[in-house]
């Protein structure tokens, strides 16, 4: 990890230690340090499976570190880290010429195989159509930390620290038994 610039590995950094209030020091889950444990990580555990649905409802207050005369076209993606199949992203639609309050009240669902390992974290970018799309704000924390219902996320500047930009989505987490599918 490079200390010197803010990237997605050292977010991922910053999230896991959320965990324990920030004060630099997070247990290992009971997964990895049961003596029993039948914990495969590359094997599908279907154990403590839980369904993690997003729904991303408004931003408020986008805005870019460097002033510019193009209007903000937010989206939102969503990524979950963890063990393999964990590993996976979605997004939102772009708002068009929206960064003060844009609104996108869409539906992202995860299934999650190792929620004592997973990371979430949320990123806001602005759609540009020429270059590379930027980065407004993101957010990362650990997936047992997430509390269910509507909830306000505070979103990070690429330099981590706090921005006067929210992230408002309702959070939903179920716990999947054997008998239950997956479905949308």
């Amino acid at each position: 990890m490079n200390y010197q610039s803010y990237d997605e590995y050292m977010a991922l950094n910053y999230g896991r230690f959320l965990d324990n209030g920030g004060c630099g020091y997070v247990l290992k889950p009971d997964i990895l340090t049961t003596l029993n444990s039948e914990f495969n990580p590359l094997a599908s555990n279907d154990v403590s499976k839980q369904r993690l649905t997003l729904r991303i409802i408004s931003a408020q207050y986008l805005s870019r570190r460097t002033p510019t005369r193009d209007i903000v076209d937010p989206y939102v993606k969503v990524f979950t880290y963890g063990v393999n199949s964990d590993c996976q992203e979605e997004k939102t639609r772009a708002i068009i010429d929206n960064g003060l309050n844009p609104s996108w009240n869409e539906t992202i669902v995860f299934e999650i195989s190792v929620p004592e390992l997973c990371l979430v974290r949320f990123v806001i970018f602005d759609r540009d159509i020429v270059g590379f799309d930027d980065i407004l704000g993101s957010f990362c924390l650990p997936l047992t930390t997430i509390q269910t219902g509507y909830r306000h996320i505070h979103l990070r500047a690429m330099d981590d620290n706090l921005t006067y930009s929210t992230l408002f989505v309702h959070v939903d987490v179920q716990h999947l038994t054997d008998d239950s599918s997956f479905r949308l």
